[in-house]
């Protein structure tokens, strides 16, 4: 089930919620509970359960309390997901049996739920496995349409579209989420006075970080260090870890490793591209930058790669100066 038909049912009995858009799982819940509970009412009505030492017998008594002066009463259990497989058996037959007054929400923020699980299987059965994903790309500018609106603040069409690139949110290589972004867009009405322009978004937004990340990488796999110390800097501004750099330069080149071992084992283009698992536009980029690197230099500078992570995690190192050392050492 996705979170919109959340809207159109009768909520009544066990849920599962789950997905990496915790924003939108906030908004749902804050729903559910002024549309379940009157605010008078609502210490009576509404429990929160910490999971982390889930015993079945306080949540059996949560649910079972009727509700008070309120036709539901909802029952809300966080941080469960390590403690849940030693008691999910008794939790599926409570749930169950569960009265129509009562609501238990299962929140799942880490989204690290096993789909492979009786409490998984046992939501996904009864159709009560709700999932809040990334949004697509227009349902993002329509939510950037609306929070700023809801501000107070106006903006155009073309500009939300503008907003919505700089935030990288629907980039394929970077973890952004809503809140992250709700965020920026704050910044930026912090200082709007009625209408946000293109100018307060540069000026919050310094840079396209999946563009430097590009810029960054294509300037590393093309030997032209300046550049690339160019765009790691800009890096550094928009404070993109160190770690997460690496993270990309060391996928970089054992995609490039792999390639190359795979093209001499006499692999068509289209199944090195499944083995590696990206997609055709990566893979035409990979393949132009293979050409520059002699195969005994990409094991070298893998080794090299190995060697600074080992070192950074064994000794207290300047890991700034180290990783640009790094990099130079990687295109000479």
């Amino acid at each position: 089930m996705v979170y919109q038909e959340l809207y159109n049912t009768d909520i009544s009995g066990a849920y599962l919620f789950y997905g990496s858009e915790q924003l939108m799982m906030d908004r749902v819940l804050k729903d559910i509970i002024e549309s379940q509970t009157s605010e008078n009412f609502r210490n009576f009505n509404l429990q929160y359960i910490d999971g982390k030492n889930l015993e079945i017998g306080t949540l059996i008594s949560a649910v079972e309390t009727l509700p008070v002066f309120d036709l539901k009463k909802i029952v809300i259990v966080k941080n469960f997901v390590d403690s849940i497989k030693n008691v999910q058996d008794e939790i599926i037959e409570m749930m169950q049996d569960m009265s129509e007054t009562s609501i238990l929400i299962f929140l799942d923020y880490e989204n690290e739920v096993l789909k492979t699980t009786k409490f998984y299987k046992y939501f996904s059965k009864t159709k009560k496995n709700v999932e809040f994903p990334k949004l697509k790309e227009n349902e993002f500018r329509k939510f950037l349409g609306d929070y700023i609106s809801e501000r107070g603040f106006k903006i155009s069409p073309s500009d939300i579209s503008y907003l919505a690139q700089k935030s990288s949110y629907n980039s394929r290589n970077l973890s952004i989420v809503l809140y992250d972004v709700k965020n920026e867009v704050d910044k930026i009405l912090a200082i709007a006075k009625d209408v946000v322009s293109r100018d307060m978004i540069d000026e919050v937004y310094i840079s396209n970080i999946d563009t430097n990340i590009f810029n960054f990488l294509e300037a590393l796999t093309n030997k032209n260090i300046s550049t690339a110390l160019l765009e790691l800097n800009n890096l550094y501004q928009v404070g993109e870890p160190i770690q997460k750099i690496f993270y990309m330069v060391s996928r970089q080149f054992r995609l490039l490793l792999s390639y190359k071992n795979l093209k001499e084992q006499g692999y068509p283009d289209n199944k090195i591209m499944e083995q590696l698992g990206i997609k055709q536009y990566e893979f035409s980029k990979l393949r132009v930058s293979a050409t520059r690197y002699e195969k005994e230099k990409l094991k070298e500078i893998y080794g090299l790669l190995l060697e600074y992570d080992h070192t950074i995690k064994t000794r207290t190192v300047d890991e700034r100066a180290m990783f640009e050392s790094l990099l130079v050492k990687m295109v000479i």
